[in-house]
C-alpha cells in the first residue's frame, strides 16, 4: 500500500473537527464549536464517551501516556488534563499565537505555528521553547512525532511532509485525500487525520 493510501474513513461525530490524539487504544477529538472533548472508536468513529475541557476554542490536541495536553486559541494556553473528567492538572502559556496542532513525544511537546510557519519543541514544565525550525510549508496545521522525524501536514499543499526533526529537512511527501487537512497523529503503524471540510477522519499507511 502506498504513502498516503486511504485504510479506512468515517464521518467525525461533532461539527468543525480540529485536533486528535491517540492514547493506545482509542482516539480523542476536540472541536472548535464546544469544549466537549470526544473518545471514539478507531474502527467506525462511534463516541465511547465525553469529557469536557477548558478553553473556549479548542484546536490542539494530544496524549502523553497518562493525560491529554489541549491547546485553546480563546485563551492562548496549553492545559495538561485528567481524561477520566476534564479536570486542569498544569495550564502553560503557548509560545505562538497561531498554534495549531501539538503533539507528544521523548517528554516534550512539538507544536507547529501557522503565523510563523515554525515547529516548535516545547518544555511542558513551564511552556518554554527549547527550540524551533522552519516547516517545509506556508500553513502547517499539523504534527505528529515518530522517533527522529515528523510527519507534518500543510493546509495550502494538502501535502504530508517526512520532516528530519534535527534540521526540518524533507525526507518525503504525499497527497493526502483531502482539501482541508488537520492534525495527524501515529498510532505506531499507521497515521490518522482530520478532514475539516467534509468532517471526515482518514486513517492512511505509512507505507
Amino acid at each position: 500500500m502506498a504513502l498516503g493510501a486511504v485504510i479506512r474513513s468515517f464521518a467525525t461525530p461533532v461539527a468543525n473537527p480540529q485536533g486528535l490524539a491517540w492514547d493506545g487504544r482509542a482516539l480523542w477529538l476536540c472541536t472548535s464549536s464546544s469544549a466537549i472533548l470526544y473518545r471514539i472508536d478507531p474502527r467506525d468513529g462511534a463516541v465511547i464517551r465525553t469529557i469536557t475541557g477548558p478553553g473556549s476554542i479548542p484546536t490542539a490536541l494530544t496524549w502523553d501516556g497518562r493525560a491529554l495536553w489541549l491547546g485553546s486559541v480563546g485563551t492562548d494556553l496549553i492545559h495538561q488534563i485528567d481524561p477520566r473528567d476534564g479536570a486542569v492538572i498544569r495550564s502553560l502559556s503557548a509560545p505562538a499565537d497561531a498554534l495549531q496542532d501539538f503533539d507528544w513525544y521523548g517528554g516534550k511537546l512539538w507544536g507547529v505555528d501557522s503565523g510563523s510557519d515554525l515547529v516548535y519543541q516545547i518544555d511542558p514544565r513551564d511552556g518554554a521553547v527549547i527550540r524551533s525550525l522552519s516547516a517545509p510549508s506556508t500553513s502547517p496545521r499539523g504534527i505528529a512525532v515518530f522517533g527522529p522525524t515528523a510527519w507534518l501536514i500543510d493546509a495550502n499543499t494538502a501535502l504530508l511532509y517526512q520532516i528530519d526533526l534535527r534540521d526540518g529537512t524533507v525526507i518525503r511527501s504525499a497527497s493526502t485525500p483531502s482539501t482541508s487537512p488537520r492534525a495527524p497523529v501515529v498510532d505506531g503503524r499507521s497515521l490518522w487525520m482530520i478532514e475539516s471540510i467534509d468532517q471526515e477522519i482518514h486513517q492512511l499507511s505509512l507505507q
